[in-house]
């Protein structure tokens, strides 16, 4: 059997045959068996299970598996990734926004209790960064 990265591909000594049973086979993920390879391609139980041990189709399954999950990890990771950044354009142009609006704010406009609250946000704000 070829190397881990490309247990699922087909194999050497796999006939025509042989490898397409084994793509169904793995392609059925984790309903996969025998008998859901056997009877949608015709072919006796017996062949089958031949087969798969001849090709290891377990251990073949189990790589391709692992490859599949490993592909997925990756695209989540990127599209955290690329959400991360778009939340950051965003805030960043939120807060250009507020900046300019506080920039116009006359202090002595604001009463206590609206110092007071400005005061503890940006406590928190600070604190939180």
């Amino acid at each position: 059997m070829a190397d881990s990265a490309e247990a699922w591909e087909r194999q050497p000594s796999e006939s025509a045959a042989a490898w397409e049973a084994f793509a169904c086979y793995r392609d059925l993920g984790l309903s996969r068996s025998i008998g859901k390879v056997a009877e949608p391609l015709a072919k006796s139980r017996t062949l089958i299970e031949r087969w798969s041990t001849t090709h290891r189709w377990v251990l073949r399954a189990e790589a391709w598996d692992r490859e599949q999950d490993r592909l997925w990890r990756g695209e989540q990771q990127q599209a955290a990734r690329e959400v991360a950044r778009r939340h950051a354009r965003l805030a960043s142009a939120a807060q250009s926004k507020i900046v300019a609006q506080l920039q116009q704010l006359d202090p002595a406009r604001l009463s206590p209790s609206d110092v007071i609250r400005w005061l503890e946000v940006t406590i928190r704000i600070e604190r939180q960064a």
